[in-house]
């Protein structure tokens, strides 16, 4: 017969989780829009109210979905319940799910599968030590969360806070690409970390290393076995603009075409797996070089 103290105890977990995991979230999706775009347009940098609405909605159940997935690994073993021991506990929670809401559902994709074979092996243990090496594995995947909503609030500061051609920030900016390379190693699917790395090598002029980086992100996206989707055309889409500016930077005309036409197919493929971003690619300035009359042209992505 289930114990209700256990039943009690799990409710309170999934109710911290849920309630920070949105408060994550939300912060995710409205950082998706550039504080300085906010700050000249307001709620019009958001296109208008009702999208701005949608925004909050959809980060917010974005968050919670991921933070909940802790409630739900700590529910895969009962031994647990003498482990929730109150203030301490509550910080840790609170801690991770804003973590976890705010990094996203796809990042805690990654943590929860990690967990849940590590906890899954636990539970085959009847020992007295299950309980304290459960907690310490919550604690340690909890620290990495949050180093990683801790750099890419760092790494979107200093993006967006600055000008790219101001460089009093470059030493920071460096640092921020080797955290950011670090991170890679736990979470190398992860589109946020790609397109951040991308964006300050580009800022340097390190094109072919922003395009390398967005091309390495995408190729371990399908070794590990994840369809397609927005997040590839999103890496696609940044893909396809650096492209077009090293092709720009060539005086080699053959060199040029094919970067142009590589970066065509980039965003053919972008506009494919997401179709809001061929609005977007008309208006970018970085994409014009791509266009050829008759053979490159954005009615025939439509």
């Amino acid at each position: 017969m289930p114990n209700p103290n256990t039943n009690d105890a799990v409710w309170a977990v999934i109710n911290w989780l849920a309630w920070f995991g949105a408060f994550g979230g939300i912060l995710a999706m409205l950082g998706e829009v550039s504080i300085r775009s906010v700050l000249e347009k307001g709620v019009e940098a958001y296109g208008n109210v009702w999208r701005l609405i949608w925004a909050v909605t959809v980060g917010g159940l974005w968050g919670v979905g991921g933070s909940i997935s802790f409630g739900v690994l700590l529910s895969l073993d009962d031994k647990l319940q003498n482990g929730l021991d109150g203030p301490k506990t509550d910080v840790l929670l609170a801690g991770t799910a804003i973590a976890a809401g705010f990094a996203g559902i796809r990042i805690l994709r990654l943590a929860s599968n990690r967990l849940e074979n590590q906890m899954k092996e636990l539970v085959k243990e009847e020992t007295a030590g299950v309980r304290d090496e459960s907690r310490r594995l919550l604690a340690d995947e909890s620290k990495k969360l949050a180093v990683l909503a801790d750099v890419l609030t760092t790494a979107s500061a200093v993006l967006d806070g600055h000008t790219d051609d101001d460089r009093s920030v470059d030493a920071e900016r460096r640092g921020v690409i080797e955290k950011l390379l670090a991170l890679r190693k736990d979470y190398p699917t992860i589109r946020t970390i790609g397109i951040y790395l991308a964006r300050l090598y580009i800022i340097f002029e390190d094109y072919p290393s922003a395009i390398r980086i967005l091309t390495e992100f995408l190729e371990a996206r399908r070794k590990a076995g994840i369809l397609p989707d927005v997040d590839d055309a999103a890496l696609l889409f940044n893909r396809a603009c650096y492209r077009a500016l090293w092709g720009n930077k060539q005086e080699d005309p053959v060199a040029k075409e094919q970067l142009f036409k590589d970066g065509w197919n980039d965003l053919k493929e972008s506009v494919k797996l997401d179709p809001t971003n061929l609005s977007e690619a008309k208006t970018d300035p970085d994409l014009k070089p791509l266009v050829k009359a008759g053979v490159r042209e954005f009615t025939l992505l439509a």
